[in-house]
């Protein structure tokens, strides 16, 4: 009731205005009674075109909807991909690899040697590893035997069976001699992205997701237009600052910020 008032009070007391007004011509004359009720039915019909429709109740906007999500790129192995990973990233394309073959991984620090980067088990139980994996980014790089000396060397010392020799380059012939008869595998880039394309679409698009979040946050070198990785300087204190995947015919660096 409250409400039906607040709409049409000004109505309302027209219509009560002009009902007294009937009534008091009936009484004094009733033949204004007439005249009356044509006189009231002009001023009603006025009332409703001027007074228009009682507004209606805004309705809330409904909530805008969230814009969909980006799709997800497809998985694409190729040199063009390959050659924006910086070393670290690599490491993590080949630990990922193994993983989704059902290995279980174990990654060296950054800062040892080199000669390894990564010690593979069969589970997470296995008391030794079963195979030692060496890892070279750059589809320019050249795998040299000296580089798979240091990978036996490991090997033999270790008691390790296994040796993998992973780079997004090429071995030189000398490499390829020396690995002869010893048990190391060798996978060069174009190998390694067939072997990439065999996995199940699943763990391919994960492993690329991986990858290609981490290089969304990587600058471009200004210099040569390659794509750059995060370096840790340490002299006296840790310096950060990104370095051109071109190096060394690039050596445009950049600060952090």
């Amino acid at each position: 009731m409250n409400r039906w008032w607040d709409r049409y009070h000004a109505q309302a007391e027209v219509i009560f205005g002009l009902l007294g007004l009937l009534v008091l011509g009936a009484v004094i004359d009733p033949s204004l009674f007439f005249a009356g009720i044509i006189i009231f039915g002009l001023l009603y019909l006025l009332t409703r075109q001027f007074s228009g429709k009682p507004s209606a109740t805004p309705r809330p906007a409904p909530p805008a909807e969230a814009a969909p999500a980006p799709e997800p790129q497809d998985p694409h192995w190729d040199p063009a991909f390959m050659g924006q990973l910086n070393m670290r990233q690599f490491r993590t394309l080949c630990a990922e690899y193994f993983h989704a073959k059902g290995y279980h991984s174990k990654f060296l620090p950054e800062t040892s040697s080199g000669d390894v980067d990564i010690y593979l088990y069969k589970n997470t139980e296995a008391p030794r590893a079963l195979g030692i994996i060496q890892c070279q980014a750059g589809i320019n790089s050249i795998v040299e035997a000296n580089r798979l000396r240091e990978l036996f060397h490991v090997m033999k010392v270790e008691h390790i069976p296994l040796g993998i020799s992973v780079t997004a380059g090429k071995f030189s012939e000398a490499a390829l001699k020396y690995a002869n008869g010893r048990n190391i595998q060798m996978l060069n880039g174009s190998k390694l992205e067939e072997l990439l394309g065999r996995l199940d679409d699943a763990d391919q698009r994960q492993i690329f997701t991986t990858l290609t979040e981490e290089l969304a946050d990587a600058p471009t070198c200004p210099n040569c237009g390659s794509s750059m990785h995060r370096m840790d300087l340490v002299t006296q204190g840790r310096h950060h600052f990104w370095a051109c995947n071109n190096y060394p015919d690039c050596r445009q660096t950049l600060e952090t910020g």
